[in-house]
Parts: structure tokens; sequence; C-alpha cells
């Protein structure tokens, strides 16, 4: 058995968080987003699906400006990851939760460098002679702190701390002002743990609003990652001035290859440091059975990786390292199709509680709508599809399926939605080749009249765990 199939590390770990730093560096794919995150643009907000990659070019982008500022000494870098939490917990308006999260990113600036505090109870204006201390004990090293990470010579009077003339924020503000300072805010998953309630709505619209706010300072840049479902919730109510910042992460089969490259790669060089990569190498080959067999015919390995996973890079490396694993208790080699074959059952199962968990804020009934589906047919008419939906929504009366808020009383609803999350797509005519199956929108979704000459089938990557069948009706 070669170092491969047996080097747990030869896909990596999933959670980029989770990865050490050089292990992180090497494997990284580079995407054009980095060069955004790094970029003198005001904010950026990265739009997409859990798994795409939002976390990881967020990292790379920090890392990258942490590298420039050895050298320039010109860069504030602060993250901010599970920020929600850190907001007072009494607060329940739009203008509350904009002012908290301006007050929070001074906050978090300040205890990111040094200084010692405890946490305020309110967050009205506060003095910094009060926030600043250390075990009951006045901290005047606080500000001392401050002026150095900003490179200023400015000290307010004593007296002007003690008289609450100065603001956390106000303080940070004008020393931004007068430095050569730039501050890049990284918000990594600013809708973690979302809820679909008025209350969690106000919290994130506030932080969209004080975002507004803080980018009029051009010394302030702001990067935030948010997932495609969210986002649609929200992007009627959000700040139309923002919509020019918003980048949504889609990755193409030829990307995906890329990344499974570049961890193939990453393995080569970690064994034999000389190692170089040439492109007419087999690279993927040495590792994965290539070709795939693929309905009476064949398809590139990484091809059928791709549509098994959705095209999201998480569940591309998941579905990999499944195969990884099983291949080593097999005492395999190299990873054949029929092993990956094996694996999809459970690899659909946790695909179905994830797609389930992400979209649970959309729609009140997702798990009953996909479970809904359990021991059918993957492909299916429009009629047949529609009378599948109506029977689900007959169901349901008490409570009513909500997507986004509202009662869903059409079956096009719930279609629409499904196409949303990736779970059925369209197909021209009664003939397909297992190509097309991502980036379909919502518009696919056509009339009735329409739309009877398709055919209508269930993303590959669920099929197993649903245990579908052919249908009958469907000629293959």
């Amino acid at each position: 058995m070669t170092l491969g199939t047996t080097d747990k590390d030869l896909f990596g770990d999933l959670i980029s968080e989770n990865q050490n730093f050089d292990y992180f560096t090497s494997t990284f794919y580079t995407r054009v987003e980095v060069d955004q995150c790094i970029s003198n643009n005001q904010m950026v907000i990265l739009k997409g699906d859990l798994g795409s990659g939002k976390s990881a070019i967020l990292r790379r982008a920090e890392n990258i400006l942490k590298n420039r500022n050895d050298t320039t000494k010109e860069i504030t870098i602060l993250p901010i990851r599970g920020a929600q939490g850190g907001l007072p917990q009494n607060i329940s308006t739009l203008d509350e939760f904009t002012k908290a999260w301006r007050q929070h990113v001074f906050y978090s600036l300040a205890i990111n460098n040094g200084a010692k505090m405890d946490r305020p109870k309110t967050f009205s204006e506060i003095v910094v002679a009060d926030l600043a201390t250390n075990e009951g004990k006045r901290n005047p090293p606080f500000v001392e702190t401050i002026l150095k990470v900003f490179k200023i010579q400015y000290f307010p009077e004593k007296k002007d701390l003690l008289n609450g003339a100065f603001s956390l924020e106000n303080i940070c503000l004008r020393l931004l002002e007068g430095s050569t300072q730039t501050l890049f805010v990284f918000f990594d998953e600013i809708d973690f743990d979302f809820s679909n309630t008025k209350l969690f709505k106000n919290k994130l619209l506030g932080f969209f609003f004080a975002c507004k706010e803080l980018i009029q300072n051009q010394k302030i840049k702001i990067r935030v990652s948010i997932k495609t479902q969210t986002w649609e919730i929200l992007k009627s109510l959000v700040p139309t001035s923002l919509n020019q910042y918003l980048i949504e992460i889609k990755w193409s089969r030829e990307e995906l290859k890329n990344l499974l490259l570049h961890r193939l790669i990453a393995h080569k060089q970690r064994i034999n440091k000389t190692y170089i990569f040439d492109q007419s190498n087999k690279l993927i080959g040495e590792f994965i059975q290539n070709p795939f067999p693929w309905k009476g015919g064949v398809k590139d390995a990484d091809q059928g990786i791709s549509i098994f996973s959705g095209q999201r890079p998480r569940f591309f490396l998941d579905l990999c390292e499944r195969a990884r694993k099983k291949a080593v208790k097999l005492e395999i080699s190299i990873i054949p199709y029929t092993v990956f074959e094996l694996v999809l059952p459970e690899f659909g199962q946790n695909q179905v509680s994830v797609i389930c968990e992400e979209n649970r804020c959309s729609c009140n009934r997702i798990i009953d709508i996909i479970g809904s589906f359990y021991d059918k047919f993957s492909h299916y008419t429009r009629a047949e599809i529609d009378w599948h939906l109506s029977k689900l929504i007959n169901v349901y009366k008490n409570p009513r399926i909500k997507i986004t808020g509202k009662e869903s009383t059409e079956p096009d609803d719930i279609l629409r939605l499904l196409v949303q999350i990736g779970f059925i797509h369209p197909r021209t005519g009664r003939t397909w080749d297992g190509e097309d199956h991502a980036f379909f929108t919502i518009d696919c979704v056509q009339p009735k009249s329409m739309d009877y000459e398709r055919v209508w089938e269930i993303h590959p990557m669920f099929r197993q765990h649903l245990r579908l069948k052919q249908n009958p009706t469907l000629r293959f």
C-alpha cells in the first residue's frame, strides 16, 4: 500500500480553522476573492453556501495582510469570530443593535491589543477610564497600548477621561485619523446560529447599518462572510449602498480539480521537498481510480466527485476523505469508484443533515420536505412533482409550511426552494448525461403550461441516502 491512502492529511481537515498554519498555506487554492479581501475596498461581503470556502478565504487574506504588515507596519488586523455573542443581551431594536455593533468593534480592538477590561454593562457613551479596569483597579496602560498600536503621540488629559469627555469609539477614531494605520476588521460567520425571527433580523441588520457608518472612515476596511440563505432573507432590508461590495462564491469543476491537485501536490512535497508537479503527470490517478465508470461510459474522477458533492469544496474533500478511510480498511492502495459507492449512503445522510440545518431559517419544514422523498423516485415529470408537493402542503395544514416567513400554499413555492438549495434540478427532454447538476436558479421553475416536457431530477448527492428508485413511468 502506498503512503498516499494511509496519510490522514492527504485531503486535510475539512474546516480551515482546524488546520495548522503551514498545512493551510501549502494546500490553499488561491482564488480571486482573496485579492479582493486584501484590496483597498472599503468593504467585502462574501456570500456563499456552507462549505463554499468563505472562512478559508478570510483566513488566507488575514495571513497575507499580516505578512505585509511585517514590512510596512501600517496595518492593524482585527479578526472577530462568533461576534454576535459579544453583544449586550438586553437590546432588541435596530438602532440599539447598530450602536452596539459599532461599540463592539472598538471594544474588541482594545481587548485584541492587550487591554485588560471588564465587559461593560451598557453600551452607552462609556468612558475609557471607567472601562479599563484590572481586577477592580484602574489600568491606564490601556490608552498607552492603543497609542502604541496606532503610532501616534496623543494622550487625552486625565481630567477629560475622568469627566467622560471621550468614549472608547471616539478615542480610537481620533487615533486612526492621526495615524498612518489602516484597520482591517474581519467578521467570519456573522450569521452564525441565525434564526428567521425579528430579533435576529434586527441583530444582523444592525450590523450592516453599523458597517455603512464605519466605512465612511477611509481607514476602516470591513470583510465579512455570510451564508447565501441568510442574505436572501435580509437583502431587501440591507442598505442598498452595500450591494456593491457583495461577492458570491461559486466553484467550477475545474477549480475543484485544482483544489484536489493542490492537496495531492502538498502530500507529495511533504514526502519529497524537491517534488515538482508536471501538468502531464496523471497525479490524481496515483490516488484515485481515474476515470470513473459512468452510465455505460467513463468520466474523469474529479468530475464524478464534483457531481456527487454538489460542487462545494468542503463536501468534495469530505467525500474523498470518507473514501480514503474506507480504502485503508479494505487495504486498497488506489481508491476505486466502487469504494466511493460504498460511502455514498453515509455521505448523503450527512449532507442531508447539513442542508436541513443550513436552510432551517428559510423553511420551517425543510426536514419534512426532504424526508418526504425517502424511498420514492429520483426522477419526476412536472405533473408528478406538483402532485407530490401538493400532497405535502395538504399534510401540513397546521402549522403551514413557511418559506422565508410566508405561508406556502403552492407547489411552485416549494419547488423554487428545492432548486435554490440544490436538491432538485430540471432536465431538457427525457435524456441526460449527468453533467448539469449545478448553478440552476429559481427562474428555471416555469409556468406549468411550459414545463411538461422536462424531467426533474433529485441531485445524486442525496439519492443513496434517500434510497431513491427509478421511475417506471420514465425511460432512462
